[in-house]
């Protein structure tokens, strides 16, 4: 009995392994999946196109009537909506002679100024005490 169990065990393994299908299952069922997205994509293409004519109503094809106009010269206005990001063509740096606290902007954030332009105004207490710390010593000075 032994002889006929290993002749058994060598009957399998000299058979060739069976092939699964599987694979050839997974392949079919996609490509249905694809056929019938396509067909209802179309078919939901032309009802919606026959909602827009009427209520899903089959139209006659008649001739649509034209009416003729006259001719205007009108500018017509365009709207670009659109994400991106903006650059300045100069930028400025601007440096201060004086020190002091900062009382008011005289210009908004964008807008063009010109030279000589008031752009900012410094609180004017501390520069005047400067002068009046610098006039005692120069009329010194000046009696010496």
């Amino acid at each position: 009995m032994e002889n006929l169990k290993s002749g058994e065990n060598r009957s399998k393994e000299s058979s060739p392994p069976k092939k699964s299908k599987r694979p050839i299952l997974i392949v079919g069922v996609t490509i249905v999946l694809v056929i019938l997205g396509v067909v209802w994509f179309v078919t939901g293409r032309k009802s919606a196109g026959e909602k827009k004519q009427g209520g899903g109503a089959k139209t006659n094809s008649f001739p649509v009537p034209v009416t003729a106009g006259t001719v205007r010269h009108k500018d017509v206005p365009i709207y670009l909506d659109g994400l991106g990001t903006v650059q300045a063509f100069n930028t400025v740096t601007v440096h201060v002679r004086v020190d002091g606290q900062l009382q008011k902007v005289a210009f908004t954030e964008g807008q063009d100024v010109k030279a000589g332009d008031l752009l900012a105004q410094i609180d004017p207490d501390p520069s005047k005490r400067k002068s009046t710390r610098r006039k005692p010593k120069s009329t010194r000075m000046r009696r010496n």
